[in-house]
């Protein structure tokens, strides 16, 4: 009997049965949507988690995405500094491109705009002319050869001042390190300081303290740290190295407090390759 209904159909419907099934799975797939779309819904409790074209909305989406990344140490809520590239300096504004610090950030914030006020500290670090390079580089190498031979003589002298004999050092103990020891320490000291500053001078930038937001073009590397907080009078201080300075991670534009910016070295186009062809066999 079952045999005859769906032979009897097949022939009502002229033997075309995919047209037939293409219509029901069109249908079941459309029903599957809104039953998916209301299943979702009430799962989430009306809190828009994410998005749902009936309750959702692609702001809480966002923000429920962020507190779970920062819950487990992935997202940087806050930042005071960004690094980047110079891309034009208008007037008392910088405009920079720079990584997003977190992966759901907005797509527009990679473009930066940095505000500089009459109390911004710029800092600028140029190349040096090729001449003045080479010159400060064999300079602070042979200061540095010297620097590391009086320094290696130093350190013995300290070794033997912190490992005296028995008796010598019952006299350190109660009469505390000798002059000559004393003395040793400052020197040695004193040579690392110098060696800094030879390190310095054979590297290839010089620091320009102070310098003016004319002197920044585009194309140089550039640091920049938010306008700086002051603590009220009853407010401990912050600590001298680290500061307290305004989150700029989520502004667009902002004023800055500390500009750092590194000119970028040039790029030199390859030699050309001379390529030898083959002599011509026309016959004259």
């Amino acid at each position: 009997m079952r045999k005859n209904k769906i032979a009897k159909g097949i022939v009502k419907s002229n033997g075309n049965i995919p047209v037939v099934l293409s219509i029901i799975v069109l249908v079941a797939f459309i029903a599957g949507l809104l039953l998916g779309s209301l299943v979702i819904a009430k799962a989430v409790g009306g809190k828009n988690v994410f998005i749902s074209q009936m309750t959702g909305s692609f702001a809480d989406g966002y923000n429920a995405a962020k507190k779970k990344l920062a819950d487990v140490g992935m997202f940087v809520s806050q930042s005071p500094s960004l690094s980047g590239q110079i891309t034009k300096v208008s007037g008392n504004e910088i405009t920079f491109t720079a990584p997003l610090p977190n992966p759901l950030d907005d797509e527009s914030l990679k473009t930066r705009i940095a505000v500089v006020s009459k109390d911004t500290v710029i800092t600028l670090y140029r190349l040096k002319p090729a001449e003045k390079a080479a010159s400060d580089l064999k300079e602070g190498q042979a200061e540095m050869a010297v620097l590391q031979t009086q320094m290696a003589a130093l350190q013995t002298q300290l070794n033997k001042c912190m490992m005296p004999p028995a008796a010598a050092a019952q006299a350190s103990a109660a009469n505390g390190p000798s002059e000559e020891c004393q003395a040793a320490s400052k020197s040695y000291n004193e040579a690392i300081q110098k060696s800094n500053q030879a390190g310095q001078k054979m590297d290839a930038y010089e620091k320009v303290d102070k310098a003016a937001i004319t002197d920044l073009k585009a194309g140089m590397q550039i640091s920049v740290l938010g306008q700086e907080i002051k603590q009220a009078d009853n407010q401990t201080a912050p600590m001298a190295m680290t500061g307290n300075f305004a989150d700029i991670s989520q502004q667009a534009k902002f004023t800055v407090s500390q500009v750092t910016a590194r000119e970028a070295p040039a790029i030199s186009a390859p030699n050309p390759v001379n390529v030898l062809l083959p002599a011509s066999t026309t016959a004259k």
